[in-house]
């Protein structure tokens, strides 16, 4: 049985499988040429089977990755920008002068991008699942509530960046230098296994390392909570204390 989700590694392990098992039946032939007469039958008979991506399709693979990095690019960048921008036109100023709490502005704030990113999630979903027939296999509940989680990390993100930019130019350059690190340590593009020691260790502080598994395990596995329970805790630990610590900054600039 060969796990079938990444069609680029199913299909070197199947390589090498098969490679293995041809080494190893020659080496039985060659043992057996001196007692037998006639033609030998192969003495093992190779069948794999692919797991989760039976046709290898590459889409299957990236479908999960798109979602995580639309929602952490769309979150982070959307929050950040929006907020710095409030800021230099002087509406921010306007609203702190009202009866409105620092907690329920930040909330008013970040609310339409989370409905906002909901959306573009079920619209990848359908245009995956109906236009590239990417079957999804897993609980779209499930994935929609563990998404929340993501999410909220990622906009406790952007809220941070706004309270340390000064202009949307700013923001938008230190939110890449979140994003570019996510795109390639995360195992978005290539699996993380075959890393550097240090890049791979790197993916470990990064929180879309963990989203990607639970999307990638939902979608084309079709598990659940007790499965991913190792990915959704750290996620859940990230999310949370970023999403706190955003809170904070942001009191602390409005007053």
């Amino acid at each position: 049985f060969i796990d079938g989700s990444d069609a680029n590694v199913a299909r070197q392990a199947l390589f090498v499988a098969q490679a293995i098992g041809q080494a190893a039946a020659v080496q039985i032939i060659g043992q057996q040429l001196g007692n037998a007469s006639g033609a030998l039958p192969l003495p093992i008979d190779m069948r794999p089977r692919l797991l989760y991506n039976p046709d290898m399709k590459q889409i299957n693979y990236l479908l999960p990755g798109i979602i995580g990095m639309v929602l952490q690019t769309q979150a982070l960048l959307m929050t950040a920008v929006a907020i710095v921008r409030e800021r230099e036109q002087g509406t921010m100023e306007q609203l702190i002068v009202t009866p409105i709490k620092p907690l329920e502005l930040m909330l008013g704030k970040i609310l339409p991008f989370v409905v906002i990113a909901f959306l573009n999630v079920g619209i990848t979903l359908a245009l995956g699942s109906f236009w590239f027939k990417v079957d999804i296999k897993g609980d779209v509940a499930l994935l929609m509530g563990l998404s929340l989680i993501f999410l909220l990390g990622s906009l406790g993100l952007g809220i941070l960046l706004s309270t340390v930019a000064k202009t949307q130019m700013q923001a938008q350059t230190m939110a890449q230098f979140i994003i570019l690190p996510s795109m390639m340590l995360s195992g978005f593009f290539l699996p993380r296994d075959g890393m550097p020691a240090v890049a791979y260790f790197a993916g470990f502080f990064i929180p879309i390392t963990y989203f990607l598994v639970i999307l990638r395990t939902i979608i084309l596995k079709g598990m659940g909570l007790s499965i991913l329970w190792n990915q959704i805790i750290p996620l859940a630990i990230f999310s949370g204390g970023v999403f706190f610590a955003a809170a904070r900054a942001f009191h602390k600039r409005l007053e």
